[in-house]
């Protein structure tokens, strides 16, 4: 999952949608989800939304404590 996170990131920067949203599809359904991984994956999921001028919510996300340790993934959500 983490090196579909790149490729998606990757395609998203270069403005190919709907390649970001098949990878995307990928990660969101594939077993053993680490924490890190999952919290990428929002980010990722979030950005996508943005680029179609639309909203993306996570719930897990949204309701999480801001600490040290998850700081920067919630950083790049926000």
């Amino acid at each position: 999952p983490r090196t579909w996170c790149y490729l998606a990131q990757g395609y998203l920067r270069s403005g190919r949608l709907s390649e970001a949203e098949s990878v995307l599809a990928r990660i969101e359904v594939r077993p053993g989800l680490g924490e890190m991984s999952r919290w990428f994956l929002r980010i990722l999921q979030a950005d996508w939304a943005r680029r179609q001028g639309s909203t993306w919510v996570d719930p897990e996300m949204e309701r999480a404590t801001i600490t040290t340790r998850v700081g920067h993934p919630f950083a790049f959500y926000l």
